[in-house]
């Protein structure tokens, strides 16, 4: 390589320009991309989509990469990002996982692998995107920051959506996003989501469809951010089609509508439900696939169903028709049994159950708080109920009957 020497102000001069050019590097080489791209001190600026595998490889030093578009992996291409890599997100750029392609980001407890904005602020870009199916996107130890710009839709406003993919997620922290930390969409699947952290997101840490609301864990940590609740997006004339298993974790869901149940839903003891305005449980068995709803707690771990604001008939109740059963023990519902009426034929209650002949109920040591009609609706003799169910349960403040058989 030719040596140029020069002096005084032409030297200065020169380091200076140097130091100063990023240089684009094409995103789809089949070759790593490291350090011999650009100067020392500069960053390689990715700014073409990625169709082939490309490693990025960690500098040691500062920032690593810049990326400037929406940049797309496509075509099978596997993105695999070393630890320690430090990557800056240009505003409105993002990266989006497409047509079979993978990311494999996996970074260790020293050497994280840190994704943020060019701009430390919150929504300075778009988001990740994760469309592939058949092919598990990999992050292990990320810091992603500063994602959530209002370019699309609410519920891909997160900063990590998992759109119908598979994801495994441990160990990383998801935090100071505009919007939600983490989106799971109706047709995700095989989800790992482990010892993460989701903190000071503008919004929840996660929202999560609810047909799949039963993936997170409790080994997650969810506070910190404006709601720390997870979000329970609901999606119109789409039953639940698996068992759900609710688990129990350190902060609250909280349902926005009408939360359709086809096939056995469990709460486990514990669980919270902050309910919004006009939201409702409602399962029906029309499909013949065993929808039922149970909700057992314990004496020292309730289950709750409480509306957002404390005000009669803020949220509709819960509804069980055609064939589904139902079971609760040990929980507490508040500020209910308005508008219930998922049939103009049906009395408004907090719990109400129709149904076919031989539906079974069950309602034992539950507390009805706060009803802008009637506490327990109940079709007979559709419907077999536990005999005790007027003296075993508590009521308080219930505008009309505490049990209604009709």
């Amino acid at each position: 390589m030719k040596k140029i020497f020069c002096i005084g102000a032409f030297v200065l001069f020169l380091f200076t320009l140097i130091n100063s050019c990023k240089k684009d590097v094409p995103a789809d080489s089949t070759k790593t991309v490291t350090s011999n791209d650009f100067p020392n001190d500069g960053a390689i600026v990715l700014s073409d989509d990625i169709t082939h595998d490309t490693i990025l490889i960690n500098h040691k030093q500062g920032v690593d990469y810049r990326i400037a578009i929406c940049m797309k992996v496509t075509n099978g291409a596997r993105l695999i990002i070393q630890p320690g890599v430090t990557i800056e997100m240009t505003p409105g750029s993002g990266i989006e996982i497409s047509d079979a392609a993978s990311i494999d980001w996996q970074g260790n407890a020293n050497e994280k692998i840190n994704i943020l904005g060019l701009e430390k602020t919150r929504g300075s870009w778009r988001g990740i995107y994760l469309y592939s199916k058949g092919v598990t996107q990999i992050m292990k130890h990320c810091i992603i920051q500063h994602a959530g710009s209002d370019i699309y839709k609410i519920e891909k406003r997160s900063c990590i959506n998992v759109l119908g993919a598979s994801v495994s997620m441990e160990n990383c922290t998801i935090k100071d996003n505009f919007a939600n930390g983490l989106y799971l969409d109706s047709a995700a699947v095989n989800i790992g989501i482990h010892n993460n952290t989701f903190t000071g997101n503008y919004a929840e840490p996660v929202m999560i469809d609810h047909v799949n609301c039963d993936i997170l864990t409790s080994d997650n940590l969810y506070t910190g951010n404006t709601f720390d609740r997870i979000y329970i997006r609901t999606i119109r004339n789409l039953q639940t089609y698996r068992t759900l298993n609710i688990p129990k974790l350190d902060v609250p869901y909280t349902v926005d509508s009408t939360f359709n149940i086809g096939t056995s839903v469990i709460i486990q003891p514990g669980t919270k439900f902050i309910m919004q305005k006009l939201s409702l449980f409602y399962a029906n068995d029309s499909l013949q696939n065993g929808a039922s709803f149970t909700a057992i707690g314990t004496t020292n771990n309730r289950i709750e169903f409480v509306g957002q604001l404390g005000k009669k008939g803020y949220w509709q109740g819960i509804g069980l028709d055609i064939g589904a059963t139902c079971h609760f023990e040990n929980c507490d519902i508040k500020y209910c049994g308005f508008a219930n009426n998922y049939s103009s034929s049906n009395p408004e209650a907090m719990i109400i159950i129709g149904g076919n002949t031989n539906t079974n109920c069950e309602i034992r040591n539950c507390i009805f708080s706060y009803s802008a009609a009637n506490g327990i609706a109940i079709d007979s003799p559709s419907v077999n109920f536990n005999a005790d169910i007027y003296t075993v349960n508590s009521f308080d403040s219930i505008d009309f009957a505490n049990v209604l058989i009709y």
